[in-house]
């Protein structure tokens, strides 16, 4: 069963916020790619630049986050961002806390681009299993879904928080109510979005992230955050809304 046009039949702009550049590619990169076919505005949001993550002693943060910010400009390209709408808020990978600094950053582009739903991480578990492969969930990724969650509400709704942001005349009070979590286990309750004619694009896009990826990770990648269904290739989410 494809959930697409119940949950995105009648939204315009979809926000994804992440914590590092290659989430969104292997997390939902093929839901992004059938949005933005689809007419959607997708904004891309991510809370580090990644610079720490290399196993390669030798090369520098600094290098290893500007390297990464090429890769995801051709990732997003390929995906069918507009390039104004990829953001790296900055921070220092490994260093994401579920902070009020955090929570103000996402809770400005939340009021700016005005989202009806937005698409972010597992702020929940720490041991993920999938496909029969367990892993941790990186502790940027639950403390960005948790900062996600915080500013979508109350924190980009209602007018005292961050009231400065307002003296922009272009940022306005958010009303999204609408959350799709993405790295959720099998057997939860789950949303599943037909991705068949866009995993050639989610692949490219993975492949854009040499430092990260070599063709074996990105086949891991590609089986693992994927249902297989009758034939048919699904994202699966958790949908919530409130």
């Amino acid at each position: 069963m494809d959930d697409y046009d119940q949950i995105f039949g009648d939204k315009k702009t979809v926000l994804v916020v992440t914590a590092h550049p290659d989430d969104l590619d292997a997390m939902c990169g093929g839901t992004v790619a059938r949005l933005t076919a689809d007419g959607k505005r997708v904004i891309s949001i991510k809370t580090t630049t990644g610079n720490n993550g290399s196993r390669d002693s030798k090369i520098s943060p600094a290098f290893l986050a500007k390297k990464r910010q090429t890769e995801d400009a051709r990732a997003m390209k390929t995906l069918g961002l507009d390039p104004r709408d990829s953001v790296n808020l900055g921070f220092d990978d490994g260093s994401i806390e579920n902070s009020k600094e955090v929570v103000e950053r996402i809770s400005y582009y939340i009021r700016k681009f005005q989202p009806q739903i937005i698409i972010t991480l597992n702020p929940e578990k720490i041991l993920i299993s999938k496909q029969g492969k367990t892993w941790v969930n990186h502790r940027d990724h639950r403390n960005t879904a948790a900062a996600t969650v915080d500013a979508t509400y109350p924190f980009s709704r209602d007018l005292s928080f961050f009231a400065k942001q307002f003296d922009d005349p272009k940022i306005k009070p958010s009303k999204c109510n609408e959350i799709l979590f993405a790295d959720y286990c099998p057997g939860e309750k789950q949303v599943k979005i037909k991705i068949d004619d866009f995993t050639g694009q989610k692949q490219k896009a993975l492949e854009s992230h040499a430092s990260q990826f070599n063709e074996e990770a990105v086949k891991d990648v590609m089986n693992i955050y994927s249902v297989k269904q009758s034939d048919s290739t699904f994202e699966s989410f958790r949908h919530v809304s409130f």
